[in-house]
């Protein structure tokens, strides 16, 4: 289950949809949405293949949003 299909992965292995990236990440991915790479003032952020996508969701058997903030969000919600 994923809202946005496009992610990022950053230096320190953090995963985003484009819909969750800061404001600065997302200003660079608005100016160029087909970059592979996105660089800001506090990271650079890798842009995930489908591929990659599948395996890291099989290898941590998550079931379901990939992004990070999507997941807690909605492991929150489902607690409220």
């Amino acid at each position: 289950m994923n809202i946005h299909p496009v992610h990022f992965m950053d230096l320190n292995g953090r995963i985003c949809c484009v819909g969750c990236l800061g404001m600065e990440a997302l200003s660079e991915y608005r100016h160029r949405p087909k970059a592979r790479t996105l660089r800001t003032s506090m990271t650079v952020w890798q842009r995930l293949t489908q591929v990659e996508i599948d395996d890291f969701r099989a290898d941590c058997g998550i079931d379901g949003p990939t992004c990070e903030d999507c997941r807690y969000r909605a492991e929150r919600e489902a607690v409220a």
